[in-house]
């Protein structure tokens, strides 16, 4: 759900200043509040901190402190890895009081209805379904809400529903959804997310009726991934193989291009055979992408398959190969701590692949990747020790 509601999930996009400010003053506000929402969108956090404690000394209008308050929550939030704890939750109750259990959800604006949208969806990242959908009724009451949160929050529903083993509700609140005036300025991501959903709702109706023909080829291909991956998951990855292979021919390009990404998943994750893993990441790869715009590109981007192509070394005990593959696509995900995780792992797997659990580092030469800020110490291979 993340990358449907990740847009909405931030209050930078919302009111404006307080007009009780005088000329200069609104200003100096709205640069500093361009600067901060240009700083959490590069996630810089520490920057965007300092600036939106920077322009609080400036405001005296309670209405825009309170905003800004909330997006300073959400930045120390999103620094330290936290937009689905219950510190972040805290936060947002303590500056929205009317948002807590028990209160009166009377929404009356469009930075309340926000909040209350972080705060449903923390609720259900947390497992808080029942939570998360009392919030979202609430937040659908609001007269002002964005297009893009409005579809934040239905998306959301939909989720909820899913979730809670309700896939006819789900489907109906899926076709409302698409009947919206307002869905026809839903953005790229939210409409590739709506599909997503319409397609796990169909296989877990599939499950329960013998009556669902998927006669639009999008959804036989969505339907074929989605059953593949759950074949993995209960150990039949042979049987997911051969459905994907079956399907691959009648493919055009970019659909190929998911059927490899996942081949290559495969095979290199339950089969374990590195070498077809590879040469399917290769060949999604190598799909041809000229007609299309930079903003249309494939749902499996480049550097992904990249990262899949290290995992799967990775898992097949090639640590050195996995090692440098992650660092060829370390600027895309800078602040993920999930990479950082992965190179250590090959560290330590360089490290101890002959056995040696005790390795003394001392006098070793170290090399730091990373920003001044999220610096990371990196152990050379043994190789490349024996060498010295």
């Amino acid at each position: 759900m993340k990358s449907a509601t990740e847009a909405s999930s931030s209050s930078f996009n919302g009111s404006s200043s307080s007009s009780s400010s005088t000329s200069s003053s609104c200003s100096t506000s709205s640069d500093i509040n361009e600067l901060s929402k240009e700083a959490f969108t590069k996630h810089h956090f520490t920057k965007c901190a300092e600036l939106l404690k920077k322009a609080l000394d400036g405001i005296k209008s309670e209405t825009e402190r309170r905003r800004l308050h909330a997006n300073l929550a959400l930045c120390e939030a999103k620094s330290k890895a936290q937009l689905f704890s219950a510190t972040y939750q805290a936060a947002l109750l303590n500056i929205f009081p009317k948002l807590k259990p028990g209160e009166d959800h009377n929404l009356e604006d469009h930075d309340e209805a926000v909040a209350a949208f972080n705060l449903a969806l923390n609720a259900f990242v947390r497992g808080n379904r029942r939570t998360c959908l009392e919030i979202l009724q609430s937040v659908m009451t609001v007269n002002t809400l964005s297009d893009t949160l409005f579809c934040a929050v239905s998306l959301l529903e939909i989720d909820v529903s899913l979730t809670l083993c309700q896939p006819k509700l789900a489907l109906k609140q899926a076709v409302k959804l698409r009947d919206s005036i307002t869905w026809r300025r839903a953005n790229v991501v939210q409409r590739d997310y709506l599909d997503c959903l319409e397609c796990r709702i169909r296989c877990r109706l599939a499950q329960t009726s013998s009556l669902i023909d998927f006669t639009s080829k999008p959804e036989l291909l969505h339907w074929c991934l989605i059953q593949s991956e759950l074949d993995v998951k209960n150990g039949n990855a042979t049987r997911a193989v051969n459905r994907l292979l079956k399907f691959r021919p009648s493919l055009q390009d970019e659909e190929r291009r998911l059927v490899d990404n996942a081949l290559g998943c495969v095979y290199a994750l339950s089969l374990k055979k590195i070498s077809l893993a590879e040469s399917y990441f290769r060949s999604a790869m190598l799909v041809k992408q000229e007609k299309r715009k930079s903003w249309q590109e494939s749902t499996v981007p480049r550097h992904c398959l990249i990262y899949h192509a290290a995992l799967a070394q990775l898992h097949c005990g090639h640590a050195e190969s996995a090692f440098t593959l992650f660092l060829s696509v370390l600027p895309f995900y800078p602040k993920q701590p999930r990479i950082w995780l992965r190179i250590a792992e090959c560290c330590i797997y360089a490290l101890t692949k002959n056995g040696n659990d005790n390795v003394d580092t001392n006098g070793q030469t170290i090399e730091i990747v990373g920003t001044a800020q999220n610096g990371y110490v990196i152990l050379p291979s043994i190789s490349v020790r024996e060498d010295k």
